[in-house]
């Protein structure tokens, strides 16, 4: 982008600032249709404010923004204006939301072209905002800061076991995630269950999930965790024309191709992975050795298949239920490491949570609010540009960027005039900028291909099961008491 050594500090400032508004401008033309052009200017000059001067206490405060946009002696004044933006009766969050969605499409087709998958990974959250009672929409949500909060501590009070519910909304995100690089946020949707606007949970779902096959079809695949596991839901995915992958609780019950109805776990008891690989665990830090099998199943007549990922002693197995094909081993593992990919969109909802602050709410008002998080969710997404940018100039994968540190960063660099990326690059590796990823990596061995020879047509390729007797060897060699 820009040599901070040789350029001037404003123009360098100055020339971030139009990348900044280049990535804006789709928005920014709608925006300036509806609204006066001083409140354009405005919008621009707030996210600027967030990029420059955040931190993680203060977050999205508002009333620090006045100062950050005018100066701390008319801190008052500046306050006033991205009020008077979220006031303003001609616009509203829609704008921002057909802005993601627009994103989102616009990287669909790139990935098509490219000739890659699409996953579309499904999450639920909640915007809690437990010290206020005034707004009549704020419904009852589960306080996941709560359930960190309460956790056992050796030596301390016992806390209380039971589930805390707070104030707040629901939360329904999707993310557009291709096997690599870095996803976009789709459609984040805000639900509650009282006032003038309640709503259920699996409505607002099916709503979203029309919209995506209004739009995509069947070009992308679903990606579903074990909170969309259950009757409705996966009737639902039956009888619409999606492609998904859901994962699926073991002790749930399927039914078989001779109609027995089991838990999904002994579907697949006694019997064998079909291939094995070496996959990272991010969690421990080491590689494992992972395998997978496959056996068809049904559910309220519809035929799937059940996939299980068996990621080595210790660790739960993946319960993987699909609608896709699967006709050999590397289908099975194309549908493992899609699911693997979900692990992005919590990533995305950390970022947005835990380092933007989204949780420090504007107003009380639903309209602000909404306006408020697409807003962040916005500025997420310029921080994942950044992000990539920096580990294309690298020569990295994108994971390698510490995303942390650039937010933490980001803002003394541009009050210094620096080139954020020229800055991250000078010595990214001594300082941590930029360090060796813990997600998710396929390894496997480089094969000279003159040693690969066809099987013999002799070979025993699937040969009859042999399980060991309870008491380690066959029941003809020993006698076995009766049982009384």
């Amino acid at each position: 982008m820009y040599d901070a050594v040789e350029t001037d500090p404003m123009q360098v400032a100055q020339g971030v600032r139009q990348d900044l508004v280049a990535y804006l401008q789709p928005l920014l033309l709608h925006l300036d249709a509806q609204v006066d052009r001083r409140l354009v200017g405005t919008f621009v000059r707030t996210i600027d404010a967030i990029l420059c001067f955040r931190n993680r206490p203060h977050g999205l405060l508002l009333s620090e923004l006045g100062g950050y946009l005018l100066t701390p002696e008319h801190a008052a004044a500046g306050t006033k204006r991205p009020c008077n933006l979220l006031r303003s009766p001609k616009w509203s969050a829609s704008l921002s939301e057909t802005f993601l969605w627009t994103r989102a499409t616009t990287q669909l087709e790139e990935l098509e072209h490219q000739g890659e998958e699409a996953p579309v990974l499904w999450d639920e959250s909640v915007l809690e905002k437990p010290e206020s009672i005034a707004n009549p929409d704020l419904g009852s949500v589960r306080s996941s800061k709560a359930h960190r909060l309460t956790r056992i501590k050796p030596g301390f009070y016992h806390p209380p076991t039971r589930p805390i519910f707070v104030p707040g909304f629901q939360w329904i995100g999707l993310l557009l995630a291709g096997m690599n690089g870095t996803p976009s946020v789709a459609a984040p949707q805000w639900w509650t269950t009282r006032g003038e606007r309640a709503s259920d949970k699996r409505t607002e779902e099916a709503a979203l999930l029309q919209r995506c096959l209004d739009a995509w079809g069947t070009r992308v695949c679903h990606i579903f965790d074990r909170g969309f596991a259950g009757s409705p839901w996966l009737r639902l995915l039956c009888s619409s024309p999606v492609r998904f992958v859901v994962r699926w609780p073991a002790r749930y019950k399927l039914t078989d191709v001779a109609g027995n109805r089991e838990p999904a776990w002994q579907f697949v008891r006694g019997k064998r992975a079909w291939e094995h690989r070496l996959l990272w665990d991010a969690h421990h830090h080491c590689h494992r050795k992972t395998g997978v099998l496959a056996v068809p199943v049904l559910y309220d007549g519809h035929s799937l298949v059940l996939i299980v990922a068996r990621r080595g002693a210790g660790q739960t197995p993946w319960y993987l239920l699909t609608n896709e094909p699967v006709a050999s081993t590397p289908e099975l593992w194309r549908i493992v490491l899609r699911y693997a990919r979900r692990w992005q969109l919590e990533m995305a909802v950390n970022t947005v949570k835990t380092h933007l602050g989204v949780q420090l709410l504007w107003s009380s008002k639903p309209l602000v609010i909404e306006q408020q998080v697409l807003a962040t969710l916005i500025l997420a997404q310029i921080l994942q540009a950044l992000r990539l940018e920096i580990a294309g100039r690298a020569g990295v994968d994108p994971f390698e960027v510490s995303l942390a540190l650039l937010i933490r960063y980001l803002p003394d660099f541009a009050a210094q005039g620096h080139d954020p990326i020229a800055a991250f690059l000078t010595n990214a590796r001594k300082v941590g900028f930029i360090r060796p990823s813990t997600r998710t990596i396929n390894r496997a061995p480089v094969i000279d291909p003159a040693l690969l020879v066809p099987l013999p047509r002799d070979l025993i390729l699937v040969r009859i099961p042999r399980y060991a007797n309870r008491n380690g060897g066959p029941k003809h060699d020993r006698a076995h008491p009766r049982r009384n």
